[in-house]
């Protein structure tokens, strides 16, 4: 997590390879975390299940999943497997937009935790507890680029 709460509000972008995943993990972004000293009791997941060629949104809140969503990515979509792909988050309001490679992959609406104020952020990776022994899972992230979402003042 970062120690800094970014706004509500952004744009984020990060160059993700995935090596030796096993078929039930995941991973993505954190986002939307509303305590500094229990970042993890309520936030965000955007995630990715590349195996499974899915995106999800998840919201915990009071420790206690209240949304999950996955939606399957696009049929043309083609994400290059073992090979760094740009996936870009956009969260703004309770919209997320997730693009792989310059390509829409999903979109989701969620309130559960739409913030003024914004929160912390991370990266994740959740291992299948389930994979064989002996198998590492791993996932590169590399060249993370956050935006705050651009408003024009009102005159």
């Amino acid at each position: 997590m970062y120690p800094t709460p970014l706004p509500a509000d952004f744009l984020a972008e990060v160059d993700i390879k995935a090596d030796t995943i096993a078929i039930g993990s995941h991973y993505g972004f954190v986002f939307r975390s509303t305590s500094a000293s229990n970042p993890l009791s309520q936030y965000y997941l955007g995630v990715i299940y590349f195996n499974a060629r899915k995106m999800g949104i998840y919201a915990m809140q009071d420790g206690k999943w209240v949304t999950t969503r996955a939606e399957n990515m696009p049929p043309a979509l083609n994400p290059r497997a073992g090979d760094y792909n740009r996936v870009r988050l956009e969260a703004i309001d309770g919209n997320f937009r997730f693009f792989i490679n310059q390509e829409f992959a999903a979109s989701f609406h969620d309130t559960t935790l739409t913030l003024k104020e914004g929160g912390f952020f991370g990266l994740f990776l959740s291992t299948d507890t389930s994979r064989p022994a002996g198998i590492s899972e791993a996932v590169f992230y590399r060249n993370l680029k956050v935006y705050e979402r651009y408003q024009s003042s009102s005159r």
